[in-house]
């Protein structure tokens, strides 16, 4: 997916149900990248986007599970390209390992850990 905006911050998650945690997350970016995995959610598919007032951006979890911590980097620097921060909750892992994929946000970007 390549975009066109002027977006500087995101959070990224599966946001299964917008909670409390969520929102924290969702009210401290400019957008929201939601990982989808075809079900196990609170709050299934594209309804999610219906409790966030912000642009929300979906990335199918097949399609990004194999990346690497670098590739990863690469795609959300090219779909959101003047982007600054990251928002990520405690449990943020995206399959590829915790600790490689925080330090690839760190070293490419703010990276808020909440």
């Amino acid at each position: 997916m390549k975009l066109t905006n002027n977006i500087k911050s995101i959070t990224i998650g599966s946001f299964d149900g917008i909670h409390i945690g969520h929102q924290v997350l969702i009210n401290q970016a400019q957008a929201v990248v939601i990982i989808e995995r075809n079900g196990g959610y609170l709050t299934a598919g594209y309804r999610r986007s219906n409790y966030i007032e912000k642009p929300c951006f979906f990335y199918h979890f097949k399609k990004i599970y194999q990346l690497s911590a670098k590739e990863f980097v690469e795609k959300i620097s090219i779909d959101f390209p003047k982007l600054e921060t990251i928002v990520v909750g405690y449990d943020f892992e995206l399959v590829i390992k915790k600790r490689e994929i925080q330090l690839y946000l760190k070293s490419y970007f703010k990276e808020r850990l909440l």
